[in-house]
């Protein structure tokens, strides 16, 4: 930030006011920016802070009766501790499992001076994410996840932890073997927004299909304010905070607010298609086309430096896909409003990207439509020339 109080003096010929500067640095990713590392934040009062809404009734933040320390599994606690350490450089030294826990505020022990495990008071979200089998079993039967396909369907009934190691991370997994195109970045981010936003008090698994689309369902649809068309853009909204702040500590989902954009991010330039998101009767519904364009993926790593924003590559992947569109129908692709999605439309016009066909409808350049149909043969009669 810096002080601009002369000059607004200068251009108005009196004193009697301030201005200030603040240079904003450009973003590396290509949805609305973000500050301080990913994270958006407001000033209140002498502090600027995180600016998100949680839910009152935090249900992942109670503490699971008749569960001790002795019902975590230390295998799913140390991976975490490696996860955490890696992610944020934090020192790799040998770490005590339970203080781990305990700094994330998920466990906390009955008795000052003992460090028995089967001391700890444990949380609802120490249980999801790090319980063992027998007492999600006995405590929380709603803990599994179902993957279904042509092949059959495979159940488990394991904490996060292992879940989110088996389906992303394991070669052996089910969803990756047949879905390749999607990144491994996008798919545990994609499984983690599930076990984090889910409603768990709502019976019932999250659901995995894996067909021509990888659709995630999970029980409890938004929370109130949010909507399918605008979470691109919204103010970020926790329904189990406790159990998002201990994920993002653990290293297995991002900063506050990215979630979403990331998986727009890496679904355009992987050459897939836009996202769907649904959001009805109890549940929410993640789908993501498996059908992959590779001439769309190279003309966006390829162009990627005159392509300023990922609303410019949202509108190229749209008027691409079908002939034409009106503001209208680009607003609902943008997740933006009617005079913000024309602004885009005629930054897009000036660099001849998109041309209007008439009744308010745009299209893409036929320059633009011929580079994309042509990517792989650009430049290829100069290949051999010195």
């Amino acid at each position: 930030m810096f002080d601009l109080t002369d000059l607004l003096a200068e251009v108005r010929g009196v004193r009697g006011g301030n201005a200030f500067g603040l240079i904003v640095p450009k973003s590396k990713f290509l949805t609305s920016h973000v500050t301080t590392r990913g994270i958006s934040r407001i000033r209140k009062g002498k502090e600027c802070k995180p600016y998100f809404t949680a839910a009152d009734d935090d249900r992942t933040r109670c503490v699971a009766n008749e569960v001790s320390g002795d019902d975590l599994s230390l295998t799913s606690i140390q991976w975490a501790v490696g996860r955490h350490q890696k992610k944020f450089g934090a020192s790799r030294g040998e770490e005590d499992p339970f203080e781990f826990l305990a700094r994330m505020g998920l466990v906390e022990r009955q008795h000052c001076g003992t460090r028995d495990a089967g001391q700890y008071r444990v949380t609802l979200a120490a249980l999801i994410l790090f319980g063992k089998e027998a007492a999600l079993s006995r405590v929380l039967s709603n803990c599994e996840t179902v993957v279904s396909s042509e092949g059959g369907h495979v159940r488990i009934r394991r904490n996060v932890v292992e879940s989110i190691r088996e389906l992303v991370y394991s070669e052996k997994s089910p969803i990756r073997q047949r879905c390749q195109q999607v990144s491994q970045e996008m798919l545990l981010e994609l499984l983690m927004n599930a076990y984090i936003h889910r409603c768990w008090r709502t019976p019932g698994p999250i659901m995995i299909r894996v067909d021509q689309f990888l659709e995630i369902q999970n029980p409890g649809d938004l929370m109130p304010g949010l909507h399918v068309a605008n979470l691109l853009h919204c103010v970020p909204s926790y329904r189990n905070f406790l159990l998002a702040e201990s994920s993002r500590y653990a290293g297995l989902c991002d900063k506050l607010g990215k979630g979403i954009g990331m998986v727009f991010d890496s679904a355009l330039k992987g050459g897939l298609d836009i996202p769907i998101f649904e959001s009805e009767n109890n549940s929410f519904t993640a789908r993501l086309s498996l059908v992959r364009s590779d001439d769309f993926r190279e003309f966006v790593r390829a162009r990627s430096s005159s392509l300023s924003s990922m609303d410019e590559i949202l509108v190229l992947r749209a008027l691409w896909e079908r002939k034409d569109a009106d503001v209208q129908e680009i607003a609902q692709v943008l997740q933006r409003g009617f005079e913000q999605s024309e602004a885009v439309l005629r930054g897009m016009e000036k660099k001849l990207m998109v041309e209007r066909a008439g009744n308010g409808r745009f299209l893409l350049s036929s320059g633009i439509r011929s580079d994309i149909d042509h990517i792989f043969q650009a430049d290829q009669m100069h290949l051999f020339r010195h």
